[in-house]
């Protein structure tokens, strides 16, 4: 197989219990049941703190910081998960479906202009401000060209991408599109966000998730499709999380805000055909994960899928416990290594 599940996975500061939670004993994700806050901690998987930056700006800085070439790209929308520290490694390209990249003056109406404000921005500055407003726009103009130039004259997809119809689809095939661009491009380590809604299902539950799975399932496809064709299946991992999951119960409807759930990781070079950490035994009112209509007791952490992750990309192993900073507080068991979520033992 190609794709494992992770089975009830959910952010946790450290290893809690139903009766740790009710009693208040251990530290847990602040925001339970948020969207807001627990989008934030499952991007950043440093629950406990509100300004962490995203857990993939971290490896790619981590990355960059051993000598790797990163890029980090979010389709139509600016994630919290690729952001890094400042300076440490390249800011995130955000990108849209609808264009990919627009220059500063595409339509070539004003020229003079655009190499106006290339020479305002060169002047040197004693205030760091200025100094860093005017790295900011000379970096936003000089990028969008690179981008553009990229996705207009050297990616190409090698075959039409049949989920382009879709919103997902048409973010994957982006992504697709800024993948084959890559010998222009040039990073050792690429990372992309792309995300899709519609599963916060109060009402209609059923019809919503059929929608969403059918989109999702046929995204994926064409995507695995042509990454294959480009010959990178085997070096490409999708990392599939929600905020949460939902309850297991009806409010007559459809579903409420739930914690623990199950999450997937597909790829060519996944162990994949299993489930990985503990899928619950007991999904009673009485069972011992239960808090209450079905919302489980999260027994795998973000950390644990993550540690996988980090040492895919080649993560230095000193490196793991910046990256995750709650690494510390999880037992050895309940944390995945390389060989527990790949095939090969080998770094990318």
């Amino acid at each position: 197989g190609e794709a494992a599940f992770v089975a009830n996975v959910g952010p946790l500061v450290e290893p809690v219990t139903r009766d740790e939670v009710w009693q208040e004993t251990k530290e847990l994700p602040p925001g339970l049941f948020a969207h807001n806050i627990q989008t934030r901690v499952t991007q950043t998987v440093h629950a406990q703190e509100s300004a962490a930056k995203g857990v993939i700006g971290r490896i790619a800085d981590s990355l960059t910081a051993a000598g790797y070439s990163t890029g980090s790209f979010s389709v139509n929308t600016k994630s919290q998960v690729l952001e890094g520290e400042p300076g440490q490694s390249p800011t995130p390209d955000v990108v849209n479906i609808w264009g990919g990249t627009v220059t500063f003056d595409e339509t070539g109406l004003i020229p003079e202009l655009s190499e106006t404000i290339m020479d305002l921005v060169r002047n040197t500055s004693r205030s760091f401000v200025a100094e860093t407003w005017a790295g900011s726009m000379s970096y936003a103009v000089e990028r969008a060209e690179v981008l553009s130039d990229a996705l207009a004259n050297h990616g190409s997809l090698q075959q039409p991408f049949a989920a382009d119809e879709s919103y997902l689809g048409r973010q994957l095939e982006l992504v697709a599109n800024l993948i084959s661009a890559r010998t222009v491009l040039d990073p050792d380590r690429n990372m992309f966000f792309v995300e899709i809604g519609g599963f916060d299902t109060h009402s209609n539950m059923k019809s919503d998730m059929a929608a969403g799975m059918e989109q999702t399932n046929a995204a994926l496809q064409s995507f695995k499709e042509e990454m294959e064709l480009q010959g990178l299946w085997e070096d490409v991992v999708i990392v599939g999380a929600s905020e949460f999951a939902r309850t297991l119960t009806s409010n007559g409807l459809g579903t409420d805000h739930g914690w623990g759930g199950n999450m997937f990781v597909a790829g060519g070079s996944v162990d994949g055909g299993k489930v990985l950490g503990n899928y619950p035994d007991d999904l009673s009112d009485n069972g011992p994960l239960n808090l209450g209509r079905g919302r489980l007791v999260p027994t795998t952490s973000w950390e644990a899928v993550w540690n996988a992750i980090a040492q895919w990309f080649g993560v230095p192993e000193e490196d793991l416990e910046t990256i995750l900073p709650n690494l510390v507080n999880f037992p050895a068991d309940q944390i995945f290594d390389l060989e527990d979520l790949f095939e090969v033992a080998e770094q990318r």
